[in-house]
């Protein structure tokens, strides 16, 4: 499990604030993961700073990723493909299937 924060959402506040929101951020993760462990499936969280493309694309790259799902937690607007578009179209993810 991945969350990607915007950086001014993290290093635009105080060191305290950027702390505290990472520290909620990775609670909410952990209990997701605590849902899929008790389901049978292995779940680590992850929380990462910048821009959702590059970052969610490093975080595949780190995990040695076959597969990414891409979802949104925002409850006011639906969610928009620019990050998906933006990971499809780099250079790394051009690869050929396994044979």
């Amino acid at each position: 499990m991945v969350h990607v924060a915007a950086e001014d959402a993290i290093e635009g506040s105080s060191v305290m604030n950027a702390q505290k929101t990472r520290k909620e951020i990775k609670a909410r993760l952990e209990e997701i993961c605590t849902r899929f462990q008790s389901a049978g499936i292995a779940a680590r969280s992850h929380v990462y700073v910048g821009r959702p493309a590059e970052e969610i694309e490093k975080a595949a790259q780190e995990c040695q990723a076959t597969m990414v799902v891409l979802g949104s937690s925002s409850k006011n607007r639906w969610w928009s493909a620019g990050s998906a578009a933006r990971l499809g179209r780099s250079p790394n993810n051009r690869r050929s299937p396994p044979s």
